[in-house]
């Protein structure tokens, strides 16, 4: 997936735009954003179950890292084993 060329605070200061009172086509414009980004953002930047998006990337992330170690003590584990079987003949 593409990252935006927008940070998630700056995504979060043009929602603010237009829930200030701006019309979001105007709010678009001036950040040459299209009203469908607008509006994905607006989805995804909602709170989910009072989890704010930064929040869930960051656990989304650790979640990633922390598969990933398993896999790896996985892998040593069975190696140890392999390794232990043959000494033990």
């Amino acid at each position: 997936m593409r990252r935006s060329r927008f940070s998630d605070d700056e995504i979060a200061k043009i929602l603010a735009e237009a829930a200030g009172g701006l019309k979001p086509s105007v709010v678009c414009q001036s950040h040459g954003i299209s009203l469908q980004t607008f509006y994905r953002w607006k989805t995804l930047f909602q709170n989910h179950n009072g989890m704010s998006i930064v929040r869930l990337r960051n656990l989304e992330l650790e979640n990633h890292r922390l598969k990933q170690t398993v896999a790896d003590i996985s892998l040593d584990v069975r190696t140890l084993k392999v390794a232990i079987s043959k000494s033990a003949q």
